[in-house]
């Protein structure tokens, strides 16, 4: 069963997906050009539960035919269904059905689907994959878009680092740093909590909730995690990639390095390592999530990552949410 909401636009309608469509619609997700981990069935319902999110699935239909969809994380406030992003999710993206559909259908769809998603929830707030490069259709009904940016590597193309992260790789080879792919949470948080503790952000999820969160998307195929060691075997780097396997492109996920390893370069030589992985794994880009702080950005750049923008599109907001927004910003 599903719940249909009819729309001005004739040919399309607005479906709200029964919750036991996974097969289809992790099917759905990673035959279209805006694959990517964070819209496949095990994260959705894994975060959302982590979050304590409740969770809705939708499709713009063509008859029983999928031309669109996009899953909605939300929850109640004060009587009013209000969006609930995930935490440590890069992309919170609409997908279109394979083959790419024209221009015209896409803009239709869109519209379908930003008129559906405003009169249904309040505070709606995506992250568009990188492949959808025009937001006109949510512009048109009313949506903020802003550009965001992330770095994205070519993995068939041979690697072009600047001078700089080749010294680093040099200086790691000459120490006798070691490359493995096994899965260890407890090694791999060790390390990120440090980091993050340094660094002054936080993980969104405690540790008990990203080791179920984590562990369910190794469990599923969808999570790898590479770690570096010194030649003595100590792990002083690692990192959690998320893939669908037999699509086109990989996604940096959370990483961490040890203080006292930062200046042996080791984080460079670690990224270089996962991009040959990657290779291996049958991707052919691994989109490193992520270049709108200054550090960040040209680290990944100097690994001769291509920057590209993606879209952050946010519905109408009334004028009292629009100062309640403007409040909690000025006091976060």
């Amino acid at each position: 069963m599903s719940e249909r909401t009819n729309g001005d636009a004739g040919r399309f309608e607005a479906r709200r997906l029964d919750p036991s469509i996974d097969e289809r619609w992790d099917r759905f997700v990673a035959e279209s050009a805006e694959a990517n981990p964070f819209a496949t069935s095990v994260w959705l319902k894994a975060c959302a539960e982590s979050a304590g999110a409740s969770l809705d699935r939708w499709a713009i239909v063509k008859g029983e035919e999928w031309v669109a969809a996009l899953a909605v994380p939300h929850r109640r406030v004060a009587g009013r269904v209000v969006y609930r992003g995930l935490p440590l999710a890069a992309y919170s993206t609409i997908l279109y059905r394979a083959p790419s559909a024209g221009e015209s259908e896409r803009l239709e769809v869109t519209r379908q689907l930003a008129g559906t998603l405003a009169k249904s929830y309040r505070l709606t707030s995506l992250l568009l994959s990188p492949a959808v490069d025009d937001v006109r259709g949510w512009q048109w009904e009313g949506w903020r878009a802003t550009p965001r940016y992330t770095c994205v590597l070519d993995l068939e193309s041979p690697a072009k680092p600047a001078d700089s992260v080749r010294r680093h790789v040099r200086k790691c080879v000459e120490a006798g740093t070691k490359f493995e792919t096994t899965w260890d949470l407890e090694t791999f948080w060790s390390i990120f909590d440090e980091t993050r503790e340094r660094q002054g952000f936080g993980a969104s999820l405690d540790r008990g909730a990203f080791f179920t969160l984590a562990g369910r998307l190794g469990e599923a195929g969808l999570a790898w995690m590479a770690t570096a060691r010194t030649a003595s075997g100590d792990p002083v780097s690692s990192q959690i990639v998320l893939s669908i396997p037999g699509t086109p492109s990989a996604f940096m996920w959370v990483a961490g390095t040890r203080r006292e390893h930062l200046p042996s370069g080791v984080s460079a030589w670690l990224m270089l390592e996962i991009a040959a992985e990657a290779r291996r794994r049958g991707h052919r880009v691994w989109d490193l999530c992520g270049a709108d702080y200054p550090s960040i950005a040209r680290f990944k750049r100097e690994l001769g990552a291509k920057l590209e923008h993606y879209f952050q599109v946010d519905a109408p907001r009334s004028a009292f949410e629009r100062l309640a927004l403007g409040l909690k910003r000025r006091h976060a």
